[in-house]
């Protein structure tokens, strides 16, 4: 084979093999997108339940003084 048929086969092999790479990266991109996602979410669910029990424990603390 001659050094062109050599790199077009070479060039070939980058256009067949890199949307598969490309599409891989995404996915985890996307992956790391929804961890992301999911720790926001328990992090604000953590943070309501904390603002609730402060609360309770605030009328609690109130309905005790009278």
């Amino acid at each position: 084979m001659s050094v062109q048929d050599l790199e077009k086969i070479d060039r070939l092999l980058d256009i067949i093999f890199t949307p598969d790479q490309e599409s891989e990266q995404v996915k985890t991109e996307s992956t790391y997108r929804e961890e992301t996602l999911d720790d926001t979410l328990k992090e604000a669910k953590n943070q309501l339940h904390k603002e609730q029990l402060e609360k309770n424990l605030e009328r609690f603390r109130k309905d005790g003084r009278k």
